[in-house]
């Protein structure tokens, strides 16, 4: 997991329900600064095996569409066919702090799967653009001569769940891979070129208030494949100040001024 962040951008859980804010343990402080996740560490998730999940605490700020299914840890090879959040491991030696995992889910053509992150605006300010970024891969493939996909979309909602919110797509921030005829149905390598996606956007004219919470969703599609995501970092920008923008008005005047009194 080993969640990086710069300047006090996160706070406890428990100082979050005193200042009336709910929704997410990812309590965005600090305007312009920066969180991250690597999804190294999982609480409670060693080896391999299934693992309690729960949400907003086995990776505080994220939740699975089916909670009771658990997180399954496993390293390529070994994935099963049960539709869950995963853990996956790079190699059978990835456990603890610095080792190398990611986060994702696994379906089966029974239907699609989702998980989100969960941000609460804490600022004081409203925050008009958010810049998002993430590696995205293929960890097992679909059947042959069929496409699967990472969809992405937001939503802001002051109390609402995640599973009922109205999203956005996210086009920039969405992958998919089309299967060849031959070779499909196996598990990967996901540092093979083509098997993963370099996926980085702003999202700009955002109205998220102080105290809503901006989910950012992945649905993985019906075909059968399996996705992670690692490296994920998100920075978030408020609205220009009213002061600002007087300054600003003013300068341009002056300079306007300055030009007329030299023609």
């Amino acid at each position: 997991m080993n969640q990086n962040i710069s300047l006090p951008t996160i706070a406890l859980a428990a100082y979050a329900a005193l200042a009336g804010i709910s929704q997410a343990q990812v309590i965005y402080n600090t305007a312009n600064s920066t969180y991250s996740e690597n999804f190294d560490t999982p609480v409670g998730v060693s080896g391999n095996g299934n693992f309690t999940w729960t949400d907003d605490e086995t990776i505080p700020g994220w939740f699975s569409q089916d909670p009771a299914a658990g997180i399954e840890s496993q390293f390529p090879g070994g994935i099963s066919a049960t539709q869950r959040v995963y853990s996956f491991r790079y190699s059978a030696a990835d456990d603890g702090a610095g080792s190398g995992r990611a986060f994702g889910t696994r379906t089966t053509s029974a239907g699609t799967f989702s998980f989100a992150l969960g941000i609460t605006n804490n600022t004081g300010s409203i925050l008009t653009e958010a810049d998002f970024s993430f590696v995205s891969a293929i960890w097992r493939t679909p059947v042959d001569s069929t496409s699967d996909s990472l969809s992405v979309g937001y939503a802001i909602t002051t109390a609402g769940a995640w599973t009922s919110l109205t999203y956005t797509s996210v086009n920039d921030l969405s992958s998919s891979y089309t299967q060849g005829a031959s070779g499909g149905g196996t598990n990967t390598d996901p540092n093979t070129s083509g098997l993963f996606y370099d996926k980085s956007t702003t999202i700009t004219g955002l109205n998220w208030a102080n105290g809503d919470t901006l989910y950012l969703r992945f649905v993985d599609g019906t075909g059968s494949a399996a996705w992670g995501i690692d490296n994920l970092a998100f920075t978030a920008i408020p609205e220009p100040s009213t002061s600002a923008l007087i300054v600003a008005g003013l300068a341009t005047m002056a300079i306007f001024r300055r030009r007329r009194q030299q023609g």
